[in-house]
């Protein structure tokens, strides 16, 4: 342990020195040579320089001086420090802190561009093929059918058969009346050349079918019709009819436009 003295020769010096500083001098570690030195701290800046000089007999220390010059005497060695000593090794890393909060949603990005069109998707196989409930026609030729004129209250003939899906699904039962086998909706139309005026309707079992009814007021042209109707019975029946109300009988017309027979038709096409 390095003690601190003051030599007789230099107090005088030194008591100038201390005089100048109001501190308080405590004990400082100096390594020097291998030897701890004992020497005083004080309030001083960190970068003030002291002074002392070291006794190779006693390991102590005299005219400790902070700041200046000091000039020891022959056989004592001159020893110096600073305030603060150097800085100390980095210190390990600290553990990670806990993640953050998310942060809130950032604005909506502008649209890309359009992509470009792909390209045709292979063709679907095909659908099986549909199938037909029923049809037929029927018709007349004048001359020589419906010879006669046709009466209020009476059916048009229509003698002679077409095209038919061959199925007996709808048949003609008598020259005026056609069998509906199946219950079921259907499609009708007619048309039928008379001269003068006159109406024709549809008659499903005996009754008339108002919603039917079509005509024409003058001329010699054809009277043509065509709606829907729906069966409730199996093996129903089918007419064209001149109405019940009229008065007049229908005269149809033979040759008309022509010298060739005239055809009147009838067309019957289940739907459901």
């Amino acid at each position: 342990m390095l003690k601190l003295e003051t030599s007789k020769w230099n107090r005088n010096a030194n008591v100038k020195r201390w005089k100048s500083v109001a501190v308080l001098v405590s004990a400082v570690a100096v390594a020097c040579s291998g030897v701890v030195i004992a020497s005083a701290s004080t309030t001083s800046p960190p970068t003030t320089k002291y002074s002392a000089c070291l006794s190779p007999k006693t390991k102590t220390l005299i005219d400790v001086t902070i700041g200046g010059k000091l000039t020891c005497r022959a056989t004592y060695k001159l020893v110096t420090w600073n305030a603060q000593g150097p800085s100390g090794a980095a210190g390990s890393a600290g553990a990670q802190g806990p993640a953050g909060s998310t942060g809130p949603a950032g604005a909506p990005g502008a649209p890309g561009a359009a992509g470009s069109q792909g390209a045709p998707g292979i063709a679907g196989p095909m659908g099986a093929a549909g199938t037909d409930l029923g049809f037929a026609e029927f018709f007349a030729l004048m001359p020589s059918d419906n010879a006669a004129t046709v009466l209020p209250d009476t059916p048009v003939s229509f003698p002679q058969s077409g095209p038919t899906d061959g199925t007996g699904a709808i048949v003609r039962v008598t020259a005026t009346t056609f069998q509906l086998a199946a219950i079921g909706t259907y499609e009708v139309s007619f048309q039928v050349p008379v001269n003068g005026p006159g109406q024709l309707e549809l008659v499903v079992n005996g009754v008339e079918l108002p919603y039917t009814v079509t005509g024409r007021a003058t001329g010699t042209t054809q009277i043509v019709g065509e709606s829907l109707i729906t069966t409730t019975l199996p093996n129903s029946f089918l007419q064209v009819w001149n109405p019940a109300l009229d008065l007049l009988a229908l005269t149809i017309s033979p040759n008309a436009g022509g010298f060739d027979p005239v055809s009147a038709s009838l067309i019957i096409h289940r739907l459901k």
